[in-house]
């Protein structure tokens, strides 16, 4: 938490970045819960595929990256051996998992990387007096590199009702 907090407070990171990175596990937690209701105890792969669903907007093909650094964490042996993803995923503010740390770092480390490439791109799009049409952000962000945001994303950045 310190760290999302030092990012916001330096103008790097939005206070719905923090809120967001510290419900990540919780959420994660509940989403694999909703997939497999009333087990505890899955295999290892099946918990790693949750893991990849479940996270949201993380890229699936980085797998020599992110990903690579999450299966580090995970306990050693076949794909088969079981855990307890509750276990795997303890978020405690003094103690947390390994995995749970990760996931919660590498979310700050995109979160500054795609906030420092979202203003680079919005400062070339807006005019010489600064200013930058509702039109212009969706030319910015149907690019590429911003595919991932959706419309209720572009709600909740703008403050009005999603569709």
């Amino acid at each position: 938490d310190f760290l999302a907090f030092l990012l916001l407070f330096e103008g790097r990171i939005t206070d719905f970045v923090v809120r967001e990175n510290q419900t990540m596990i919780q959420s994660l937690i509940g989403y694999i819960e909703a997939v497999h209701p009333g087990e505890d105890i899955i295999t290892k792969q099946v918990f790693f595929y949750n893991l990849q669903k479940g996270v949201r907007n993380k890229d699936k093909k980085d797998y020599r990256g992110n990903l690579s650094q999450l299966q580090q964490m995970l306990p050693t042996g076949k794909p088969e051996i079981l855990v307890d993803y509750r276990n795997l995923l303890v978020d405690d503010l003094y103690l947390p998992s390994p995995l749970a740390y990760t996931l919660r770092l590498q979310h700050l480390q995109e979160q500054v990387e795609w906030s420092l490439k979202l203003k680079s791109a919005i400062r070339a799009e807006a005019s010489e007096a600064g200013t930058i049409s509702y039109e212009q952000i969706i030319n910015v962000l149907t690019t590429a590199i911003f595919a991932s945001v959706d419309d209720e994303d572009m709600a909740r950045g703008f403050g009005v009702p999603g569709k």
